[in-house]
C-alpha cells in the first residue's frame, strides 16, 4: 500500500480522502469479517470528524483564528528574512548578531509558520522569550526591535483569540483536532488489514481495493503537496515583503 503523509492533509482534504476511500466499499453487502468491521469503524470515526469539521466551518472563531495565525506567520517569516539579510553585511558584529538569532529560530523551529496552531504557539513563545533574555543587544544592533514587537503582538493576539473562543463556548478550537487522530487510526487499521489479507490470500477483490486505494493516495498526496507548496510560497512572499520595510517603520 502507498504511504500517506497526513501532515500534508488539512481538514477538508482528509475529509474528502476518507469519503472517497469509503466509496470503494459497499459495507452493508460485504461478508462478515475484519475488513467489514474496520470499514464500519472508519465510517463511525468519519461521522464524528465530519461533525467537528462542519462546526468549525460555521464557527466564527475559526475565521478569526485563521486570520490571526496568518498575521503571526507573516511577521515571523518577515523577522527571519530580515535577519538573513544581515548575513551578507560587511560588519562582522552584524553577521554575528544575525547568526545568533537565526540559531535560536532554528532551535525553536524555523518552519514554525507551517506548524499546527498549538505547536506554532509553543515555538514562537519559546523563541520570543529567549530573544528577550539573550539577544536584547543584538536586536538593538540590527534595528529589529520593532519587528520582534510585531511578532510578539501577533502571537499575543492569537492566544487571546483562542482564550476568547473557549470562554465563549467555542469548544476545543479547532474542533476537528479532537477527532482527527481517531480518524487517522481507523484509516490505517483498515489499510493494514487489507494489506495483510492480500498477503495471506491474494484475493482478487481485496487486490482491486488496494489498487484503487493506491491510486487515490497517489492523487491525494500530489494535490496536497502542491497546495501546501503554494500556501508556503504565498506566506514566504508576504514575509519577504514585510522584511523589505525600513527597520524603523
Amino acid at each position: 500500500m502507498e504511504k500517506i503523509n497526513y501532515h500534508y492533509l488539512d481538514g477538508s482534504q482528509l475529509n474528502t480522502f476518507v469519503r472517497t476511500l469509503l466509496s470503494f466499499f459497499n459495507v452493508e453487502s460485504m461478508s462478515e469479517g475484519v475488513i467489514k468491521t474496520l470499514a464500519g469503524k472508519l465510517i463511525t470515526a468519519l461521522d464524528l470528524f465530519a461533525k467537528g469539521f462542519e462546526y468549525d466551518a460555521k464557527n466564527p472563531y475559526t475565521t478569526v483564528l485563521n486570520e490571526k495565525d496568518t498575521l503571526r506567520d507573516k511577521y515571523f517569516i518577515g523577522f527571519k528574512n530580515y535577519l538573513k539579510s544581515f548575513l551578507a553585511s560587511d560588519e562582522p558584529t552584524e553577521v554575528d548578531a544575525a547568526e545568533k538569532m537565526l540559531d535560536l529560530i532554528d532551535k525553536h523551529g524555523s518552519d514554525a509558520a507551517s506548524l499546527g496552531y498549538a505547536k506554532e504557539t509553543t515555538a514562537l513563545t519559546g523563541l520570543i522569550s529567549e530573544l528577550d533574555s539573550e539577544c536584547s543587544s543584538e536586536l538593538e544592533l540590527l534595528g529589529a526591535g520593532t519587528r520582534i514587537e510585531r511578532l510578539r503582538t501577533a502571537q499575543a493576539d492569537f492566544e487571546e483569540a483562542v482564550n476568547a473562543g473557549i470562554t465563549e463556548g467555542a469548544v476545543e478550537l479547532p474542533t476537528i483536532t479532537k477527532y482527527r487522530p481517531a480518524l487517522i487510526t481507523a484509516v490505517n487499521k483498515l489499510l493494514n488489514a487489507l494489506d495483510s489479507d492480500y498477503d495471506a490470500t491474494a484475493d482478487e477483490t481485496v487486490g482491486s481495493y488496494i489498487s484503487r486505494i493506491n491510486e487515490l493516495i497517489t492523487t491525494t498526496m500530489a494535490t496536497a503537496k502542491a497546495v501546501k507548496t503554494r500556501r508556503d510560497n504565498q506566506t514566504k512572499e508576504s514575509g519577504e515583503e514585510n522584511a523589505d520595510e525600513p527597520a524603523n517603520s
